[in-house]
């Protein structure tokens, strides 16, 4: 796990090397691109810490075809993104990812969605994690402009170094509706139940030292959602989204006391247990308009989210819990725009800017954060 560097390199070479076996009715694509970011509020949260810092990235991808009617597309990519001081969340992202697709007949289609990737935190090596996913679905063709798809959910999580590492399995169902051959509407409904290994919850504190139950951590999360996609023309289309999420742990969680934890316990005795730490309800909507210009492109995406916690207590500005106690409430705009330039055929400029402002009856996530990004990306 540590030798992410030399890993990298092999995974693209490998890449590219199989790409380079590949007949010319393939298609072959890398890319690579490296930029400089900068953000007043690195953490998102009220401390406020600014900073520079940089992306880096590489990939290779390969499309066709295995049989007349089964398209496929494999991908790798390798991300590094990471701020020069305030670095505990810098990050090096390998991943893999497979589509595979077959149609049976006129009113059928299987696809097979796969990835894998590993997450390390060189600053934080403890939370680095392996994550695997797998989707195998079927969608049915009803009418001419009217589809419904379906598929089984499969993934986890591995920590090698903490204890989250968890399994998962869900359902997803959707029904797609084309109202013209400029607009579509679309509902979806997705869950999944995660099963935790060797989490477990705790049964109370005793002389200041935490004491564990047998009980294990599990979550259950469901999506309702809707979405409506127009085109106004070739150069501009809007997209709207709404959707509710429940998510349910049965996690707890020990609140140690006024600026203290696990570790710094100065005070014994003041300990508390806090159930459905974890869970909430957040009503979420977004707003996404694309435009295509002579020389250039733009989007611009708008998003809310309204979350409540069901048993997580806010806190005030001195890490203690507001009295009368108040439930958590997050309420979090956020509005981003992307602008993409061609220097020329094979290298291309884009330029990102992202406002987010959050108001919680929590102080420490009560905050506003800007961040911009500028990368060249090139096309081989």
């Amino acid at each position: 796990m540590r030798k992410t560097g030399k890993s990298s390199l092999f995974l693209l070479l490998l890449s590219l090397g199989f790409a380079s076996y590949c007949s010319a009715e393939e298609n072959v694509f890398t890319w690579a691109d490296g930029g400089l970011q900068y953000s007043n509020n690195v953490y998102r949260d009220s401390r406020a810490f600014a900073d520079a810092g940089y992306t880096l990235s590489a990939g290779a991808g390969l499309k066709g075809k295995l049989a007349k009617f089964t398209p496929y597309k494999l991908v790798y990519n390798l991300d590094i993104s990471g701020y020069f001081t305030q670095n505990v969340q810098n990050e090096i992202f390998n991943g893999a990812s497979l589509y595979l697709g077959r149609l049976l007949g006129q009113n059928f289609e299987l696809e097979l969605l796969g990835n894998a990737s590993y997450s390390y935190l060189p600053f934080a090596d403890v939370y680095s994690y392996l994550n695997y996913y797998g989707k195998p679905s079927l969608t049915w063709y009803v009418f001419d402009h009217t589809s419904i798809k379906g598929g089984y959910i499969y993934g986890g999580q591995s920590y090698p170094l903490y204890n989250l590492s968890n399994n998962s399995t869900g359902y997803s169902f959707s029904l797609m509706q084309e109202l013209s051959i400029y607009t579509s509407v679309k509902a979806s409904y997705s869950g999944r139940t995660a099963d935790y290994l060797n989490k477990n919850l705790y049964s109370g504190v005793v002389a200041g030292v935490p004491a564990f139950s047998i009980e294990l951590r599990k979550d259950t999360e469901s999506l309702v959602g809707v979405s409506l996609l127009h085109e106004f023309s070739l150069d501009m289309s809007v997209e709207l989204s709404g959707s509710r999420v429940n998510f349910e742990s049965n996690d707890n969680f020990i609140e140690w006391g006024p600026l203290q934890s696990e570790t710094v316990n100065t005070v014994v005795g003041d300990e508390r247990i806090i159930q459905n730490y974890r869970s909430f309800v957040s009503y979420n909507a977004a707003c996404k308009i694309k435009f295509v210009f002579d020389d250039s492109s733009a989007e611009i995406s708008t998003a809310y989210a309204s979350t409540e916690y069901a048993g997580r207590l806010a806190k005030n500005s001195l890490d203690v819990i507001i009295s009368p106690e108040e439930i958590r409430k997050d309420t979090q705009w956020i509005l981003s725009a992307l602008w993409s330039l061609p220097l020329s055929k094979q290298t291309t400029l884009k330029i990102t800017g992202i406002y987010e402002a959050n108001d919680s009856n929590d102080a420490l996530y009560k905050y506003t954060a800007i961040t911009g990004k500028a990368a060249v990306v090139f096309y081989f």
